[in-house]
């Protein structure tokens, strides 16, 4: 947004020839702080909507607009965004890595924004409320968790495609693979989504699997027994 001084309104924007002025925003993560611009210079044009309607992030900036007086709305959105738009813990996250690409750059920014808006909601919503909903969420999803055979032969094999075998995902959900339940299933789903994302690395979920270790060792005291018991 525009930190210059407010300009004096345009006389053919202020008396527009419309009974009505609708201004509707659309989603777009980080595009929003684009709507927010957008509704400064309007008001610089002395040029204020009777009805506002968005979706998404446009809602949030539609309520910003709504609940705040016309003299107060361009303030209260700089202060939404600059809040939002602050790197968390006081620094960026990739200081000493520059990214050129639009696309990457437009990535990042979408991520943080929108990061920044689900923490600004969370700390809005009561923490009773959100805690049902995610309740229910996870019901929604337990409920559709496929722990047939072929569910959970399909969920090892995208597992080995990050080299994580079958038996260190038994030991995390400490039992064996046919015995894993729904909730399990969501959770490895979600596991799995970390890790392709880049977000998380398979031995920050998995221990080391050290199953044929553990069978050598075992057949080595064994075969080692009846030496020891003939000596003796």
């Amino acid at each position: 947004m525009n930190d210059q001084p407010t300009v004096a309104p345009t006389p053919a924007l202020a008396s527009p020839d419309y009974e009505v002025v609708a201004l509707v925003l659309q989603g777009g993560g980080a595009l929003g702080s684009y709507q927010a611009g957008v509704y400064q210079a309007l008001a610089e044009a002395g040029l204020h909507p009777d009805w506002v309607a968005g979706i998404s992030i446009g809602a949030i900036n539609s309520a910003l607009i709504a609940g705040n007086p016309p003299e107060r709305r361009v303030e209260r959105l700089r202060a939404f965004w600059e809040t939002v738009t602050e790197p968390p813990l006081g620094f960026h996250p990739l200081r000493g890595y520059k990214i050129t690409d639009e696309r990457d750059i437009y990535e990042l920014v979408a991520n943080m924004a929108q990061r920044r808006v689900r923490a600004c909601i969370l700390a809005t919503i009561p923490g009773d409320v959100v805690e049902s909903a995610q309740a229910q969420c996870e019901e929604t999803l337990n409920a559709k968790a496929d722990t047939s055979p072929e569910g959970l032969k399909k969920l090892v094999a995208a597992f080995a495609s990050f080299s994580v075998t079958q038996g260190q995902i038994e030991k995390r959900c400490q039992c064996r693979l046919e015995g894993i339940r729904a909730a399990q299933v969501v959770q490895l789903k979600k596991i799995y989504v970390s890790i392709r994302d880049g977000m998380s690395r398979a031995e920050d979920w998995f221990p080391v699997d050290t199953t044929a270790q553990d069978d050598l060792a075992a057949k080595v005291a064994k075969a080692s027994a009846p030496k020891q018991e003939a000596q003796e």
